[in-house]
Protein backbone atom coordinates (compact mmCIF):
# COMPACT_ATOMS: atom_id res chain seq x y z
CA UNK A 1 0.00 0.00 0.00
CA UNK A 2 2.83 2.43 0.82
CA UNK A 3 4.51 1.75 -2.54
CA UNK A 4 1.37 2.60 -4.46
CA UNK A 5 1.05 5.92 -2.58
CA UNK A 6 4.69 6.79 -3.35
CA UNK A 7 4.19 5.78 -6.96
CA UNK A 8 1.08 7.98 -7.34
CA UNK A 9 2.78 10.93 -5.61
CA UNK A 10 5.97 10.90 -7.71
CA UNK A 11 5.15 9.20 -11.02
CA UNK A 12 4.12 12.29 -13.01
CA UNK A 13 7.17 14.31 -12.01
CA UNK A 14 9.61 11.48 -12.77
CA UNK A 15 7.85 10.71 -16.05
CA UNK A 16 8.02 14.38 -17.16
CA UNK A 17 11.75 14.43 -16.39
CA UNK A 18 12.31 11.25 -18.39
CA UNK A 19 10.15 12.54 -21.25
CA UNK A 20 12.30 15.68 -21.49
CA UNK A 21 15.50 13.67 -21.68
CA UNK A 22 14.45 10.78 -23.91
CA UNK A 23 13.49 10.67 -27.59
CA UNK A 24 9.88 9.57 -27.27
CA UNK A 25 7.04 8.72 -24.93
CA UNK A 26 7.51 4.95 -25.07
CA UNK A 27 11.15 5.22 -23.97
CA UNK A 28 10.14 7.63 -21.20
CA UNK A 29 7.48 5.20 -20.00
CA UNK A 30 9.97 2.29 -20.04
CA UNK A 31 12.63 4.21 -18.13
CA UNK A 32 10.08 5.55 -15.63
CA UNK A 33 8.94 1.96 -15.02
CA UNK A 34 12.55 0.98 -14.39
CA UNK A 35 12.92 3.84 -11.91
CA UNK A 36 9.98 2.64 -9.83
CA UNK A 37 11.02 -0.99 -10.13
CA UNK A 38 14.42 -0.04 -8.71
CA UNK A 39 12.68 2.03 -6.03
CA UNK A 40 10.81 -1.07 -4.85
CA UNK A 41 13.89 -3.31 -5.05
CA UNK A 42 16.12 -0.87 -3.16
CA UNK A 43 13.61 0.74 -0.82
CA UNK A 44 15.19 -0.84 2.26
CA UNK A 45 18.48 0.93 1.51
CA UNK A 46 16.87 4.41 1.48
CA UNK A 47 17.23 6.52 4.61
CA UNK A 48 15.91 10.03 4.74
CA UNK A 49 12.87 12.25 4.51
CA UNK A 50 10.39 13.10 1.72
CA UNK A 51 12.73 15.62 0.03
CA UNK A 52 15.55 13.13 0.16
CA UNK A 53 13.27 10.48 -1.31
CA UNK A 54 12.37 12.75 -4.23
CA UNK A 55 16.08 13.38 -4.90
CA UNK A 56 16.76 9.65 -4.61
CA UNK A 57 14.14 8.98 -7.31
CA UNK A 58 15.69 11.61 -9.58
CA UNK A 59 19.12 10.02 -9.02
CA UNK A 60 17.71 6.66 -10.08
CA UNK A 61 16.09 8.36 -13.11
CA UNK A 62 19.40 10.04 -14.09
CA UNK A 63 21.19 6.71 -13.86
CA UNK A 64 18.51 4.93 -15.89
CA UNK A 65 18.56 7.63 -18.60
CA UNK A 66 22.36 7.46 -18.77
CA UNK A 67 22.12 3.67 -19.01
CA UNK A 68 19.58 4.00 -21.81
CA UNK A 69 21.96 6.19 -23.83
CA UNK A 70 24.98 3.96 -23.15
CA UNK A 71 23.32 0.87 -24.62
CA UNK A 72 24.45 0.03 -28.14
CA UNK A 73 24.07 2.89 -30.58
CA UNK A 74 20.85 4.21 -29.11
CA UNK A 75 22.30 7.62 -28.31
CA UNK A 76 22.96 8.70 -31.89
CA UNK A 77 19.68 7.20 -33.09
CA UNK A 78 17.81 8.95 -30.26
CA UNK A 79 19.41 12.31 -31.06
CA UNK A 80 18.43 11.90 -34.73
CA UNK A 81 14.88 11.06 -33.69
CA UNK A 82 14.70 14.09 -31.39
CA UNK A 83 15.84 16.32 -34.24
CA UNK A 84 13.26 14.80 -36.57
CA UNK A 85 10.51 15.31 -34.01
CA UNK A 86 11.47 18.93 -33.45
CA UNK A 87 11.33 19.51 -37.22
CA UNK A 88 7.97 17.81 -37.74
CA UNK A 89 4.87 19.95 -37.90
CA UNK A 90 2.43 19.67 -35.04
CA UNK A 91 -1.24 19.10 -35.75
CA UNK A 92 -2.23 22.55 -34.54
CA UNK A 93 -4.34 25.07 -36.37
CA UNK A 94 -2.56 28.06 -37.87
CA UNK A 95 -4.35 30.41 -35.44
CA UNK A 96 -3.22 28.44 -32.36
CA UNK A 97 0.40 28.08 -33.40
CA UNK A 98 2.94 30.48 -31.93
CA UNK A 99 5.76 30.43 -34.50
CA UNK A 100 8.12 32.69 -32.59
CA UNK A 101 7.99 30.62 -29.41
CA UNK A 102 8.12 27.31 -31.31
CA UNK A 103 11.33 28.42 -33.00
CA UNK A 104 12.79 29.23 -29.59
CA UNK A 105 11.66 25.88 -28.16
CA UNK A 106 13.16 24.00 -31.12
CA UNK A 107 16.41 25.94 -30.78
CA UNK A 108 16.56 25.29 -27.03
CA UNK A 109 15.99 21.53 -27.45
CA UNK A 110 18.77 21.34 -30.02
CA UNK A 111 21.11 23.52 -27.96
CA UNK A 112 20.59 21.46 -24.79
CA UNK A 113 21.44 18.32 -26.78
CA UNK A 114 24.92 19.77 -27.43
CA UNK A 115 25.73 19.87 -23.71
CA UNK A 116 27.50 17.05 -21.92
CA UNK A 117 25.03 14.50 -20.44
CA UNK A 118 25.69 15.67 -16.85
CA UNK A 119 25.08 19.27 -17.90
CA UNK A 120 21.87 18.24 -19.68
CA UNK A 121 20.75 16.63 -16.43
CA UNK A 122 21.60 19.73 -14.41
CA UNK A 123 19.78 22.12 -16.77
CA UNK A 124 16.73 19.85 -16.96
CA UNK A 125 16.55 19.25 -13.21
CA UNK A 126 16.96 22.98 -12.46
CA UNK A 127 14.70 24.61 -15.02
CA UNK A 128 12.16 21.93 -15.87
CA UNK A 129 11.89 20.08 -12.56
CA UNK A 130 12.53 23.02 -10.24
CA UNK A 131 15.24 21.43 -8.09
CA UNK A 132 17.73 23.71 -6.36
CA UNK A 133 21.53 23.26 -6.38
CA UNK A 134 21.54 21.27 -3.15
CA UNK A 135 18.87 18.87 -4.41
CA UNK A 136 20.59 18.47 -7.78
CA UNK A 137 23.86 17.82 -5.94
CA UNK A 138 22.14 15.11 -3.96
CA UNK A 139 20.63 13.59 -7.11
CA UNK A 140 23.91 13.59 -9.00
CA UNK A 141 26.30 12.98 -6.10
CA UNK A 142 27.95 16.38 -6.57
CA UNK A 143 28.86 19.27 -4.36
CA UNK A 144 26.21 22.04 -4.75
CA UNK A 145 29.01 24.48 -5.66
CA UNK A 146 30.00 22.15 -8.52
CA UNK A 147 26.37 22.06 -9.65
CA UNK A 148 26.21 25.87 -9.66
CA UNK A 149 29.51 26.08 -11.56
CA UNK A 150 28.43 23.55 -14.20
CA UNK A 151 25.02 25.20 -14.50
CA UNK A 152 26.71 28.56 -15.03
CA UNK A 153 28.99 27.11 -17.73
CA UNK A 154 26.04 25.42 -19.42
CA UNK A 155 24.00 28.62 -19.44
CA UNK A 156 26.93 30.56 -20.89
CA UNK A 157 27.25 28.00 -23.66
CA UNK A 158 23.51 28.12 -24.38
CA UNK A 159 23.56 31.94 -24.44
CA UNK A 160 26.52 31.92 -26.82
CA UNK A 161 24.72 29.51 -29.13
CA UNK A 162 21.61 31.68 -29.00
CA UNK A 163 23.61 34.82 -29.87
CA UNK A 164 25.29 33.04 -32.78
CA UNK A 165 21.92 31.82 -34.03
CA UNK A 166 20.49 35.34 -33.82
CA UNK A 167 23.52 36.73 -35.66
CA UNK A 168 23.17 34.12 -38.42
CA UNK A 169 19.46 34.90 -38.75
CA UNK A 170 20.17 38.63 -39.00
CA UNK A 171 22.86 38.02 -41.62
CA UNK A 172 20.41 35.91 -43.64
CA UNK A 173 17.73 38.59 -43.44
CA UNK A 174 20.01 41.49 -44.32
CA UNK A 175 22.35 39.80 -46.77
CA UNK A 176 22.70 41.30 -50.24
CA UNK A 177 23.00 38.95 -53.16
Amino acid sequence: MAFSALFRRHYDEIFRYCARRLPDRSHAEDVTSQVFLKMVKNFDSFTGDETGFRCWLFRIACNEINSFYRKSSRHSKAIDKLRQQSNQEEHITEDDFDYENQDKIDFLKTAIETLKPDHQNIVTLRFFQGLNSEQIGEVMNMNPATVRSQLSRSLKKLKKQFRLQQQQTAEEIFSYD
